[in-house]
């Protein structure tokens, strides 16, 4: 036993305490007083508490149980072999996976990716659904390129067949290039002539030959019917039982003939009718006509581009007129038949200038009218009148010349003032009854002007009366039987 001198009592006192735990008298070879003081027998079964390090390797023999303790031979000579690093047990692990070097002197158990490995015991179906490029990928003799080939009903392009053992081919198209027959059943060689063929229509022949031209019947060398043929440069040929038009021909010498470089001066004086009668497509009739003064008789002129109709007379029924340039010098009155012609606006000076006996006059402005008798059976001028049993907003043509009877307790709102307005407003038994004015006129009432838009009120009894008309531009004055400022 080592003792450091340092802690020499407490050593001491911890000795003691062990020793006071062995009766007197004990059996030191008992194991129960042995353990009591801390010691360890050479036989015997006992559990040692603690972490206990050896300075050297414990012998110990060969395990019989599985958690018995076994030396490094033992465990090499019973694994096959020197692991590589430290052993790693695969208790607790799942079924299929394996035990993978990590590089670093360890092992550890891991799933392989992908599933697992693939067993030669196992058909290919064992494998994810491949692609024929990605089995192409795996093979390094194959022959061709593009989709996996199986034994039933196989597309294949361009293939070399070699010589294939048999084959039936009554469903192959295309040239067979190259080939070499032997006995044909019912068939034709190269030294045959077509008369060993079944009897052929044109259409069916015409489907075996690739640079024919035209198409309808064959056509043999006599008295052979063809249709619009275009004939090329025939060597020679006679034309005497031909017809129709030969468009662009040229022709050689022609007796008494015309010829299309020749203009019409070769032909004998033709009239009008006779070259109407060569003209398809001719409009009107009569004589031929030509650009510089000619006379038409009625013709339908559709819209021409141009025309200067100085010269022209009479009525032109159904037109309507443009835009008509200023002094026109038209000559005459102008009348309209059917709708009214729409003349445009015109000033009051305008009309002045236009007509030459009289002065214009207008409905609305300033102007002295000498020795004019008004249009009425008794000489008299028309005024119109109204009632009005509710308030009422009067306009601007309403204000010239009117009577308005008011026979309920009402307002009439005014319009803005004009030169030649002036109406007259009766009351209808005892109504109040209101005059209002626009918001920029003012009412001179019974003299006195009042505030720009001020109204006036009547005397609430029958009969009463304002007679208003245009004063200035100002406003209104309104003669009144005592009606007052209503603000």
């Amino acid at each position: 036993m080592v003792y450091n001198l340092a802690k020499t009592g407490a050593q001491i006192d911890a000795i003691h305490t062990k020793v006071d735990g062995i009766e007197a008298s004990a059996d030191v070879t008992d194991a129960t007083n042995v353990a009591a003081a801390g010691g360890v027998l050479n036989t015997g079964n006992e559990t040692i508490a603690g972490v206990k390090t050896f300075s050297s390797s414990p012998v110990v023999p060969a395990p019989s149980t599985d958690l018995q303790a076994a030396t490094k031979k033992y465990v090499d000579d019973n694994a096959g072999g020197s692991p590589e690093g430290t052993a790693v047990l695969s208790t607790g692990e799942t079924v299929g996976k394996v035990l993978q070097a990590d590089g670093d002197n360890t092992c550890s158990w891991v799933t392989l990716a992908g599933g697992g490995d693939a067993l030669t015991a196992n058909p290919l179906s064992q494998f994810a659904a491949t692609t024929s490029a990605q089995l192409a990928g795996t093979i390094s003799d194959e022959t061709g390129s593009g989709a996996l080939v199986f034994a039933t009903s196989p597309t294949l392009v361009t293939p070399l067949l070699g010589t294939p053992t048999s084959g039936v081919l009554t469903n192959c198209t295309g040239t067979a290039a190259g080939l070499t027959a032997g006995a044909v059943t019912n068939g034709v060689v190269t030294t045959d002539n077509l008369s060993v063929m079944a009897a052929t229509t044109s259409a069916q022949l015409a489907g075996v030959i690739s640079d024919e031209t035209g198409s309808g019947s064959l056509v043999f060398g006599t008295s052979p019917t063809l249709v619009t043929p275009a004939l090329g440069t025939p060597a020679s040929g006679v034309l005497t039982n031909c017809t129709g038009t030969a468009a662009g021909l040229t022709a050689g010498a022609v007796t008494n003939g015309v010829v299309t470089t020749d203009n019409l001066s070769v032909m004998a004086a033709t009239t009008s009718s006779q070259l109407a009668g060569v003209i398809s497509d001719e409009t009107g009739s009569g004589s031929l006509v030509f650009g510089t003064s000619p006379t038409l008789v009625t013709p339908a002129l559709g819209t021409p581009s141009s025309g200067v109709l100085t010269n022209c007379t009479g009525t032109a029924s159904g037109l309507t007129a443009g835009n008509v340039t200023t002094n026109a010098n038209l000559t005459g009155h102008v009348t309209s038949v059917g709708n009214a012609a729409v003349l445009g606006s015109f000033t009051k000076a305008q009309l002045n200038t236009a007509v030459s006996d009289a002065t214009v006059a207008t409905t609305a402005g300033t102007e002295t009218l000498t020795n004019k008798t008004i249009a009425a059976g008794d000489n008299t001028a028309t005024i119109f009148t109204e009632k009005h049993a509710s308030s009422h907003t009067l306009s601007a043509a309403e204000c010239y010349g009117a009577v308005y009877y008011v026979t309920a307790a009402a307002t009439l709102t005014l319009p803005a003032v004009a030169d030649g307005m002036h109406l007259t407003v009766i009351t209808i038994g005892a109504v109040a009854v209101s005059v209002d004015a626009n918001a920029s006129d003012l009412i001179y009432l019974d003299g006195t002007a009042l505030d720009d838009g001020d109204k006036i009120t009547n005397l609430s009894t029958a009969g009463d009366i304002a007679v208003l008309t245009y004063y200035d531009a100002t406003g209104w004055h309104a003669s009144t039987n005592g009606w007052s400022d209503g603000s």
